[in-house]
């Protein structure tokens, strides 16, 4: 009894290891079929993905609009209700008040790129809000930020400031192949395709001298002087720089340049004086905006739309 029960016992390993040599091995037609099934996962996921992603890009570039309305907020409310103007230049008025960005960096620092006392909305901010400073250690130059918004040494691919709430979240696919962002240059260089975004202002409120080409400069305006500000654009995506340009022979054909349609279905986002922000499809003309989107660019501090005389 005893010895049959030792052969029983011996007996049944043997089978086990049998069974299981039997069932590890796949057959090419499994393996084949368990890629074709991964593939297909793969090939329905990535778009859900890739939307998702866009999405959450869109809404972070939402995010920092609404912030830079908050900003703007508190910009008017400490300085008599004033617009933050679309770009200044005071390298004339070195004892302007007003003259408080872009200026001399601390001993041993060099200035920033650009011109002294000369900039825009995004300088104002930066300086008024205390977002600075930041040292460009890598740079040989040694650039300091704690007076402007940082300029184009810093956003460089995998740049750790890549994320300034001044700018979209959204990268740049294209250039204006210029010699300098938008309103030091005329436009954004090549080398900055891949950068964030820009969000360029209204060039309604730009206050640098007027000339011959543009008139229209030079102004301060207060909210009190904004007829319709739910209507009218403070800022729109772009990738020419921080000031919009607009240009045409005649009324019918004024366009707005270098707009940046980034998002989710050829999208722009603007944000609008009263503060929301909304995203919009292509367009054409001012008065097409105008006319068709009641959303107003020029002659803000006027009921009629710019194209009535």
């Amino acid at each position: 009894m005893a010895h049959s029960l030792r052969t029983s016992d011996r007996s049944r390993p043997s089978a086990q290891r049998g069974w299981i040599h039997h069932r590890v091995g796949m057959t090419l037609i499994e393996i084949l079929t368990v890629i074709g099934v991964i593939v297909v996962l793969i090939a329905i996921l990535l778009p859900g993905l890739n939307s998702a992603r866009k999405q959450a890009v869109l809404a972070k570039s939402q995010n920092n609009l609404r912030q830079i309305a908050t900003f703007l907020t508190a910009y008017a409310q400490a300085n008599r209700d004033t617009v933050v103007p679309a770009a200044f230049d005071y390298s004339t008025q070195t004892n302007d008040p007003r003259v408080r960005v872009r200026t001399a960096s601390p001993p041993g620092v060099l200035p920033p790129v650009g011109v002294e006392r000369v900039g825009s909305w995004s300088d104002i901010l930066w300086t008024e809000n205390k977002l600075g400073p930041i040292v460009d250690n890598d740079d040989p130059a040694n650039y300091n930020y704690g007076f402007d918004s940082p300029d184009r040494v810093l956003y460089e691919k995998d740049s750790a400031y890549d994320q300034n709430v001044l700018r979209s979240a959204a990268r740049m696919t294209r250039t204006s192949g210029g010699t300098d962002a938008l309103p030091f240059g005329t436009g954004s260089q090549s080398t900055e395709a891949n950068d964030p975004g820009y969000f360029a202002c209204n060039e309604f409120f730009d206050v640098r001298p007027p000339d011959a080409t543009n008139p229209q400069r030079g102004k301060w305006w207060v909210m009190g002087q904004i007829v319709r500000p739910a209507l009218s654009v403070y800022l729109v995506d772009s990738f020419a720089g921080e000031v919009t340009e607009t240009t045409g022979s005649t009324v019918d054909d004024l366009q707005v340049q270098s707009i940046d349609y980034r998002y989710n279905g050829d999208n722009a986002l603007m944000l609008f004086l009263d503060g929301h922000v909304e995203p919009q499809t292509a367009w054409e003309t001012l008065r097409d905006l105008e006319e068709g989107r009641q959303i107003r660019f020029r002659d803000l501090d006027r009921s009629k739309p710019f194209y009535q005389p």
